[in-house]
């Protein structure tokens, strides 16, 4: 039996939210510290309302966090800012609390289980915590590795290939009163915090570590800066990134053709795409191919516009691809391309056909006649420099 005093007071053993802590994360210690079983702690949050058979991060109401924020003795922003909500306006637009979100990965909830690898981790910072937590940012498809530690995360226990269950360590177990680690594998028990055998095949180059702070410093600031003229605000930045990605991953010639040219030119490793024609589901991607897309986007977006544009040009990736989708009239909504990304694209990707005036094609046809050359429809179109004008001619008359 809990105290049923807890359920109208403030808690007497304070927990604050670690820095950038995930919800749930923080849910789990809250109730580890008051020695409560999590579905006690929800009652007391929810009432008879259960918060683990859904994404609790992503689906929590903002009257859960504002008596969650009361009783833990917090104030709303620092529960708010454990929640996956808070991306909202800072990496996509709106935020759907039961369905799909852009880069949010989904951890398929089945009977309180987490059944896909949707929470990443690393070892070391687990193991470094003077209390082990989830960062918030495990849950974002753009982060696949530490920047602190230099390695590649973990989604899965390496030893059984579990996904990450911390929250199942006592559910459902009348042994046990309360979880008594955050760490340990709930089917195999393995401690999460142990470097794989494998990490040494994870370790990450520089340029990687740079991309990927930039992006999560990106997440505090609110903005990014694209070149030494240019900086954006983190939502349009995502919202171009997204495009990128998306394009990527189609399967099309040119777009196979610029994947391939990539690869070869900064060395990358290969990416294996959907066989869907529009590409993978990024979020739904694993952490292996996340993390090489993520190469591809950086090698690409690196000298921003200048690379892009040669790429694409090389590879003719037109405005047509770059921005398809982006510009469809969707009900009444208009999905918009960032200015940054379209201005670039719209401005060296167009392919503006031009058309010679009826003046030029008559003085074309009198240029080759007095130089006795054959005169026809296909020397007037390769003296102008256009592949087919005949039809235009012929309704001249001019020959």
């Amino acid at each position: 039996m809990f105290d049923l005093g807890l359920a109208s007071e403030k808690w007497p053993i304070r927990t604050p939210p670690q820095d950038d802590e995930l919800l749930s994360s923080w849910l789990a210690r809250l109730a580890m510290n008051h020695g409560l079983k999590l579905h006690t702690l929800g009652t007391l949050i929810w009432g008879n309302r259960s918060g683990w058979n859904r994404d609790i991060d992503k689906s929590v109401d903002s009257e859960a966090l504002h008596e969650l924020a009361r009783k833990s003795g917090v104030s709303f922003e620092q529960a708010y800012q454990t929640s996956l909500i808070s991306y909202e306006g800072v990496i996509y637009e709106t935020h759907n609390r039961y369905g799909p979100n852009p880069w949010i990965m989904p951890i398929g909830i089945f009977h309180r289980k987490r059944t896909k690898f949707g929470l990443q981790y690393c070892p070391h910072c687990l193991a470094g915590d003077t209390v082990a937590y989830y960062r918030r940012r495990w849950r974002l498809a753009f982060i696949t590795i530490c920047d602190r530690h230099r390695i590649l995360l973990q989604d899965r226990c390496p030893a059984c290939g579990s996904p990450v269950n911390f929250h199942r360590t006592e559910l459902g177990n009348f042994r046990m009163r309360m979880a008594e680690s955050l760490t340990k594998c709930y089917v195999c028990g393995f401690d999460l915090r142990t470097p794989s055998k494998s990490e040494a095949n994870c370790l990450v180059n520089s340029d990687e570590v740079s991309f990927s702070a930039k992006l999560v410093s990106s997440l505090k600031s609110g903005w990014i800066q694209l070149n030494a003229d240019t900086i954006v605000y983190a939502l349009l930045f995502f919202a171009g990134l997204r495009q990128v990605v998306s394009v990527l991953t189609m399967r099309n010639r040119s777009v196979e053709a610029l994947r391939n040219d990539l690869r070869r030119s900064y060395h990358l490793q290969c990416l294996k795409v959907s066989p869907s024609k529009n590409g993978s589901s990024f979020p739904d991607m694993d952490i292996t191919s996340r993390r090489t897309l993520l190469e591809y986007v950086r090698c690409l977006l690196a000298d921003w516009p200048d690379r892009f544009i040669v790429h694409s040009q090389e590879n003719r990736i037109w405005r047509s691809t770059w921005l398809k989708h982006l510009e469809e009239q969707r009900g009444n909504k208009t999905r918009a391309a960032p200015y940054w990304f379209w201005k670039v694209v719209d401005e060296y990707l167009s392919r503006h056909y031009y058309s010679p005036t009826d003046v030029e094609v008559s003085a074309a046809i009198q240029y080759l006649r007095k130089g006795g050359q054959l005169v026809n429809a296909n020397q007037v179109a390769k003296l102008l420099g256009q592949e087919s004008i005949g039809r235009r001619i012929r309704q001249q008359g001019t020959l």
